[in-house]
């Protein structure tokens, strides 16, 4: 692929010319739709707006050669009918011959830069009707970002319709995708799922399983739920329009049993209605409960290959005296789900997505006690020290504790904590 990628800088520099003829070359399919009678489109336009990220991997996206390398073996698999992209992708894409008998949609409005103050004010920087039609692509895309209270949204609608008009007057496709957002304190905020982001399957169950809220800066609910609303919301999801947009069906609620919660929301998947069980809870609970794990790429891998490492990573967060919640989601059958029946059976075979490190300060019973303790210390033995032991391993059950616990009976691994008098 390096050597294909020179010969691309090569074609750009020396012969431009050359990726018209490329395209003029292109092999058009007869129909839009692939055997199976649906079209299935690889989204390669995140790119132009500096989104690189691809599951944990922050820049995945940033390398050319290996982006071209995988998108290149994408579309030669069965069933993948084409690609929208940005110019520069499709371009490149059509240099390497990759683009025959494929589906191509330009992207059209690539100019709402994220953090910008026109980002809102989303202008067709990209591809136009007239483009488009010229290199003989089946259509156009655009996104079409919404924001109620932002008068640069009627902007953003006018020139979208222009932009559907225009297309349609050439007999082309128009794909229209609308993000629904607002802005909090000058920040794009957006629902979970609406969104560029490949954040929002790690923090929907964080919003949705949870009962705690966080108004005007404080907290209504339990405090670890509510860190849990802070952690989703700095991830860019607006927590009460995401819960207005999928409010429960059912619900399994938390109990120092099975020390768990589940929530049940109807959900789409690639247009195909779901009820979608979100939970958090305990990590070794939920490990156990789980059959896969979703991985760097944002793919579901067996669990086995994966628990080790999910171990390590909770020793280690705990080990840092945190404490340490785990969340999961599963997918069930609408036509099969009883929200009245016995839901913690189907909290069941799911897919294991975050662990949670949460910092948990004190309680305010805790701080009383420390103050008598150091008084009562500062009375009688002025160098005394007072020591905490705790275990590090257990993190669930040792943040439950009111005191120290007698050496004796801690389990796992300590650490010493002093408080000097």
């Amino acid at each position: 692929m390096r050597d294909q990628l020179k010969a691309i800088l090569e074609a750009r520099t020396r012969r431009p010319q050359a990726i018209a003829e490329a395209a003029a070359r292109r092999h058009r399919r007869d129909s839009l739709l692939g055997a199976d009678n649906q079209i299935f489109l690889i989204a390669a336009d995140h790119p132009a707006r500096g989104a690189l990220r691809a599951g944990a991997r922050p820049m995945a996206m940033a390398d050319r050669t290996d982006l071209l390398e995988r998108m290149s073996l994408a579309l030669s698999r069965p069933g993948v009918d084409g690609v929208l992209g940005t110019a520069d992708i499709i371009e490149d894409l059509l240099l390497l011959g990759a683009l025959d008998d494929k589906v191509v949609i330009g992207s059209m409005n690539r100019g709402g830069l994220a953090g910008t103050v026109f980002e809102i004010d989303d202008r067709f920087t990209a591809y136009d009707a007239d483009s488009i039609e010229t290199a003989g692509y089946e259509g156009g895309k655009m996104l079409l970002r919404i924001d109620p209270d932002d008068p640069l949204t009627v902007n953003t609608l006018e020139a979208c319709g222009r932009a559907i008009s225009e297309l349609a007057a050439r007999g082309l496709i128009a794909m229209v995708e609308p993000f629904l957002s607002h802005r909090v304190e000058g920040r794009i905020r957006h629902v979970a799922g609406e969104t560029e982001t490949a954040l929002d399957p790690f923090l929907l169950p964080m919003a949705l399983a949870n009962d705690a809220a966080v108004r005007d800066g404080e907290i209504v609910g339990d405090p670890t739920e509510a860190a849990l609303v802070v952690l989703a919301e700095k991830g860019g999801v607006d927590v009460e329009e995401t819960r207005r947009a999928y409010p429960r069906v059912a619900e399994v609620p938390f109990d120092s049993e099975y020390k768990l919660m589940a929530t049940f929301h109807e959900m789409e998947t690639y247009g195909r209605p779901v009820v979608r069980c979100f939970v958090k809870g305990a990590p070794d609970v939920l490990l156990a409960r789980s059959t896969h794990v979703r991985g760097a790429d944002g793919a579901a891998v067996p669990l086995e290959g994966a628990r080790e490492r999910v171990l390590a990573e909770n020793d280690r967060l705990a080990g840092e005296g945190l404490r340490v919640l785990a969340v999961a989601a599963r997918e069930l059958d609408p036509a099969g789900f009883r929200p009245d029946a016995d839901l913690l059976g189907e909290v069941e075979g799911l897919t294991l997505l975050a662990l949670v490190g949460i910092v948990d300060p004190p309680r305010k019973e805790a701080r009383d006690a420390i103050a008598r303790c150091k008084v009562e210390l500062q009375s009688s033995v002025p160098q005394a020290k007072w020591i905490f032991i705790e275990p590090v391993a257990d993190s669930d059950d040792r943040h439950r504790k009111d005191g120290a616990q007698p050496p004796s009976r801690a389990r796992g691994s300590r650490r010493r904590r002093s408080i000097y008098a």
